[in-house]
């Protein structure tokens, strides 16, 4: 069934560029704005496909950012500008699991804007905390360059998979299953040597 999909993309791309590009940019805005949609495996199926050569890899990537950056952007809007009316709307209510919301309140307080990185790498939290920063108005300017960084770092991981991976379908299935966990440890042993490095300068300042 993965062959299928993958010649039936490469086929697409070969003989319409503009609609595939178009697809993809959907594709993009299809996986911030409705969590179901399987919007990842198609980034790294793009991956590879930039490694044919058959479509333009830079303009593939760029396609990508823009389209999970802008609709990511979006929904901090609602949040933020619409909190109420997002909070009770029940198509929201049921493919965005709201009440994981109020867990975030008290992880934005004390981290503000980093939760929005770490979030788009938790299972389950990802366009949740995008909505969240809008509704507990987190600073826009900050919030905006944190969802620039968890995307590209999201989608470029992905995408670059997918170059690796070539038509290797089970460990493209395996990196999907995966490279959330590995970027979030990789996140959070960073902020971990961050405070740790904080600790002992402000001990060697004191002495």
């Amino acid at each position: 069934m993965e062959g299928l999909i993958v010649n039936f993309v490469k086929d697409v791309a070969i003989n319409k560029p503009l609609l595939a590009y178009t697809f993809f940019f959907i594709n993009s805005v299809l996986q911030i704005l409705f969590p179901p949609y399987p919007g990842d495996t198609i980034i790294v199926f793009q991956g590879y496909l930039s490694l044919e050569g058959i479509l333009n890899p830079y303009f593939l990537l760029f396609n990508i950012l823009v389209g999970t950056v802008l609709s990511s952007i979006f929904l901090y809007y609602l949040g933020y500008a619409h909190g109420d009316k997002v909070l009770n709307n029940n198509f929201i209510n049921k493919y965005f699991k709201i009440n994981k919301i109020y867990r975030l309140n008290k992880w934005f307080e004390k981290y503000g804007s980093l939760i929005v990185i770490l979030g788009k790498f938790t299972p389950g939290f990802g366009s949740i905390a995008f909505i969240a920063a809008g509704i507990f108005k987190l600073p826009p300017v900050r919030t905006i360059i944190s969802i620039g960084i968890a995307c590209t770092l999201q989608n470029a991981t992905l995408y670059m998979g997918g170059r690796i991976a070539g038509e290797n379908i089970d460990f493209i299935k395996n990196l999907i299953n995966k490279y959330s966990l590995i970027i979030l440890l990789s996140i959070l042993i960073a902020f971990i040597a961050y405070f740790i490095i904080k600790y002992f300068h402000k001990k060697s300042i004191k002495k």
